[in-house]
């Protein structure tokens, strides 16, 4: 019997482990009325793009342009850096 449940227990532990395996990890930044939120692709490519000294004040300029006011969660948007180059980020309001 604890054979048993040990191999069922493991049947369990898999799959949660390779979920977490699979999670995603986000990049953060807070500008003035709004939270941004990119993936590691989307930010390691406007890094390559604009700096990484500069990375947290171009995408805040771009960012604050948006009306975010409805933005209750975070909510998908195309934006379009001062290098040319459009990037899918989430936003959300931050008042």
């Amino acid at each position: 019997m604890k054979i048993a449940a040990m191999i069922a227990a493991a049947a369990v532990l898999v799959p949660l482990t390779t979920g977490f395996a699979l999670a995603e990890t986000m990049t953060k930044v807070e500008c003035p009325g709004v939270n941004v939120t990119l993936d590691e692709k989307q930010t390691a490519a406007i890094k390559s793009k604009t700096g990484e000294e500069n990375f947290g004040r171009d995408v805040c300029a771009v960012a604050t342009k948006v009306d975010v006011s409805t933005f209750t969660e975070p909510t998908p948007v195309d934006v379009v850096m001062p290098t040319g180059e459009t990037y899918k980020v989430k936003l959300q309001n931050a008042m």
